[in-house]
């Protein structure tokens, strides 16, 4: 079981958090991403690849930026394999809110971005 959200860090904020659970609901690991600017951080999407890795999508504060698109990718034990940040041309929103896993063993992330008019 895995879930994906964030987790409140009194010293930096909200942190993109991904939790494995055994079938019993006992914990496994939690993983927890703090972006560079040690501010809102959340993984709103969470895909399970037929390669064993666990893919989540969201968004991470950035130094000089407001929400940047995010993927993370880990391993079955939690390891850390890549984290991944856009920051859009205008520096507005951008937040991945889906993931999926595709036969062609790629991540696809989508986002929406929020343009300030």
């Amino acid at each position: 079981i895995y879930a994906a959200g964030y987790a409140y860090n009194t010293d930096v904020d909200n942190d993109f958090t991904v939790i494995s659970l055994t079938p019993a609901g006992n914990e496994r690991w939690v993983y927890t991403y703090n972006g560079p600017f040690s501010f809102t951080d959340e993984a709103l999407a969470i895909a399970c690849g037929s390669d064993s890795n666990v893919y989540a999508s969201g968004y991470s504060f950035g130094d000089g930026t407001r929400e940047d698109f995010t993927v993370v990718g880990l391993n079955s034990s939690g390891d850390e394999l890549a984290v991944y940040r856009y920051n859009g041309t205008r520096s507005i929103m951008e937040k991945a809110n889906s993931i999926g896993y595709g036969p062609d063993e790629y991540v696809y992330a989508i986002q929406w971005i929020l343009i300030d008019d």
